[in-house]
């Protein structure tokens, strides 16, 4: 019998320095995928508890999906910002609107606290204020602090003024239903439900960007296949599930497996010691394992170890 309390010793004291990538990159195709599967799926577990909380919540799956979609747009510094937005301008009210443009925007905008903060010089600025305090009165809906927001720091195309603009765009271009979310099984059809822009007015005039670059600014690639990884595929599960519709769970495994890995500081540690990560399965796998065993030195209960050990033991 391999000594068990050594290995786990090892592998807490190498933690930080991903002490197991080693073992992990030697592991053939089909074990490596097992393992790199089972930390997948205990992190769409995760996820699929706060999603179906939010269905419990509103017994309504555009609702879910609405105020899935605003936690989705930003998985870092604003994500309450987002959410609590979220719950003070429900999608009901979205569809009150009858998904005119320019109400969608005044809501939301208004609602955020950002369209306050802007200077009444501009004509369109000022009809939007107008138009907010409408709707506001009209749905007893009160405007969030701009403090509730985080700007410095982030990245222009992360900005919250582009991602709410986009958001608008997205809300307001056809009825918000489960559907479009389901019908999607390929990259390709992420892209082409999050091929959406900020508007020509708010990329121009009040984002951290320069004026010089694109008129709008579009959903990158890159983000809409976030959005496929942390809200398509997530909420297909979900409902996959409370429907017991096991083919658009398979599905939404498959869209997992068709989507590019992740780009971020946990993919890239484990790729600087050898692990090459092949999609977005793989890459929401080694998220789990950083995230919820090395990141806490859980060795004793990570399935990393518990391979090793069953294969030091045969």
């Amino acid at each position: 019998m391999a000594n068990r309390a050594a290995i786990i010793r090892n592998l807490q004291d190498g933690a930080e320095k991903m002490a197991c990538a080693g073992f992990v990159q030697r592991l053939g195709a089909l074990e490596r995928n097992a393992l790199l599967s089972d930390a997948c799926f205990d992190r769409i577990a995760r996820k699929s508890a706060t999603i179906e909380s939010i269905y419990e919540e509103t017994h309504d799956w555009n609702e879910t999906f609405y105020r899935t979609l605003f936690r989705a747009i930003d998985i870092s510094a604003n994500r309450r910002a987002y959410e609590e937005l979220a719950q003070r301008v429900p999608y009901r009210i979205i569809l009150r609107t009858g998904r005119a443009y320019k109400e969608v925007e005044a809501l939301l905008f208004g609602t955020s606290g950002f369209l306050a903060s802007c200077s009444d010089n501009n004509d369109y600025i000022r009809s939007l204020k107008e138009e907010y305090n409408y709707l506001a009165h009209k749905f007893e809906i009160s405007p969030m602090r701009i403090s509730s927001w985080t700007t410095i720091g982030v990245r222009p195309y992360n900005h919250p003024i582009l991602r709410l603009s986009q958001l608008v765009g997205f809300l307001a271009r056809e009825e918000f239903v489960m559907n479009d979310l389901l019908k999607c099984c390929t990259t390709r059809d992420v892209e082409e439900l999050f091929r959406i822009s900020a508007s020509e007015f708010w990329s121009k005039h009040y984002s951290s960007t320069p004026s010089n670059r694109a008129s709008v600014m579009p959903i990158g690639r890159e983000k809409a296949h976030l959005l496929g990884i942390n809200l398509v595929a997530q909420l297909q599960i979900c409902y996959a599930r409370n429907t017991q519709n096991s083919e658009l769970g398979n599905r939404a495994i498959s869209l997992l497996c068709s989507l590019p890995a992740e780009n971020n500081i946990y993919t890239r540690r484990w790729e600087s010691h050898g692990v090459k990560i092949h999609n977005a399965m793989e890459s929401q796998g080694v998220i789990q394992l950083s995230t919820e065993y090395c990141a806490h030195k859980r060795c004793k209960e990570c399935p990393v170890a518990g391979f090793m050990l069953s294969q030091a033991n045969k």
